[in-house]
């Protein structure tokens, strides 16, 4: 009977996940009645991941390319898609990042994640709020710097990034159809 329960149990919270496009909070589980030993249980079956305190995936979530830029942008909730990682999403780069690159404002503390890898860098607010879009992937919203602000960005941080992958985005971006380098200008100037 108990392992009867269990299934039903299981099938009930890998619902609530597929109705959340495979993420849930501790608090969204809460509405639907499923509590923190549902949570460990539903853990220990391998049936979702934690990312970070209060915050799970679907442990056989499909994954691509921009699944780690997900989690990371639910993870860290202040966080922007910077550097690397955003060159790699607009394909403005031959690297391939091993972390992804979130930027936060200086006052804002780093959130422990277990995943993906992250390395954070803090932004002076004149330039944090600085070229923010919001795109959606796989029904998820996430925050990235814009083509022009990375760029720029780039430039500005050659401790983390060369000059030779700061000059391969900025050839790459020259020869896209959109392309706006009165933006690029105005970013630099600030930057």
């Amino acid at each position: 009977m108990t392992d009867v329960k269990n299934k039903m149990k299981n099938d009930y919270i890998i619902e609530i996940f597929n109705k959340n496009h495979g993420y849930a909070s501790s608090k969204e589980l809460y509405k639907y009645k499923i509590y923190p030993r549902d949570i460990k249980k539903a853990l220990e079956d391998k049936i979702i991941e934690k990312i970070k305190q209060g915050l799970f995936k679907l442990a056989d979530i499909e994954l691509n390319e921009n699944t780690s830029l997900i989690e990371a942008c639910l993870a860290i909730p202040s966080g922007v898609i910077c550097l690397f990682s955003a060159l790699s999403y607009y394909n403005l780069t031959t690297q391939n990042p091993h972390f992804i690159d979130v930027a936060i404002p200086n006052q804002a503390k780093k959130i422990n994640i277990s995943y993906p890898p992250v390395t954070y860098h803090f932004f002076r607010e004149s330039t944090y709020n600085l070229g923010i879009t919001k795109i959606k992937i796989d029904n998820k919203e996430i925050r990235i710097y814009d083509k022009e602000k990375t760029i720029c960005d780039c430039f500005k941080n050659m401790n983390y990034v060369t000059e030779e992958v700061a000059l391969e985005a900025l050839k790459d971006y020259s020869k896209l159809k959109e392309k706006d380098y009165n933006k690029l200008v105005t970013y630099a100037k600030r930057c």
